[in-house]
């Protein structure tokens, strides 16, 4: 046999024999079996065994300090989700709706993460005192430096906010209350199968409507993705070996 087909079935095997380090459900970040200091911006979780370390850190960014309340796990605001789930509660006093605060996820795996998915519940209000809005909702990867979500669904049966534009501009803007027990003020948010360093949103007000000194309120509900399997390193130098090998062969002829 022609020693190139040799070489290059031994490259082959040695790849598809990698041990690699797989996941076989997702990794959820649930607020039912985490604590979140209240009054902290930014907090660091460790929730996967497999990975060393903290996995996810969520950062608050509020530079003007317009959350009027702790930020704090709460069973107030649940989404509808059964049974009661603990959300992460962002209480704030917008001045004008040119202010906003920005919540971000960051996912401290060596080779990311794929299938994001988070919920924000409790997107309402009224045209005539608040009107919240969702925004700039955006994820990083290494490829794809900032990209919208594949997927972003109002998932209760009756919405109390509408989705408007496309892509990196789409809106989530209140037009109706709902009850902080109901899902109809929820939004799913999904990056598929896309790589996925961090993801962000925006939580702000609406163009219409008054802003102070009404005090309102969204919640980052359950946050779940996939972890990017990662080759062994010892496999890895095996298969860089490997194709080192046909490198020399290659060029010494």
């Amino acid at each position: 046999m022609n020693p190139r087909k040799i070489l290059g079935r031994f490259i082959g095997a040695a790849a598809l024999t990698l041990p690699i380090s797989l996941h076989a459900a997702p990794i959820v970040l649930d607020w039912n079996q985490v604590t979140w200091t209240a009054g902290q911006l930014v907090q660091s979780f460790d929730i996967d065994p497999n990975n060393p370390g903290n996995d996810v850190t969520v950062t608050i960014t509020d530079t003007l300090g317009r959350i009027s309340q702790p930020v704090s796990g709460t069973t107030l605001i649940t989404g509808g989700i059964s049974p009661t789930n603990r959300t992460l509660q962002l209480v704030t006093n917008f001045a004008t709706n040119l202010e906003s605060i920005v919540v971000r996820i960051d996912f401290n795996y060596l080779a990311g993460v794929r299938d994001v998915n988070f919920f924000v519940h409790d997107i309402d209000g009224t045209l005539n005192s608040w009107q919240e809005e969702a925004r700039g909702i955006s994820a990083t990867g290494d490829t794809l430096p900032n990209f919208a979500p594949t997927s972003l669904l109002r998932i209760g049966a009756s919405p109390t906010f509408q989705i408007t534009g496309t892509g990196l501009a789409q809106l989530l803007t209140a037009t109706s209350e709902a009850a902080d027990d109901s899902n109809n003020g929820s939004a799913s948010v999904s990056f598929g199968s896309q790589l996925v360093r961090t993801t962000t949103f925006t939580s702000g007000a609406g163009t219409v409507g008054s802003f102070d000194p009404i005090e309102s309120g969204i919640s980052l509900g359950v946050v779940s993705y996939t972890p990017e399997p990662v080759p062994e390193p010892s496999s890895a130098m095996l298969l860089l070996s490997v194709v080192s090998l046909a490198g020399f062969r290659r060029f010494s002829r």
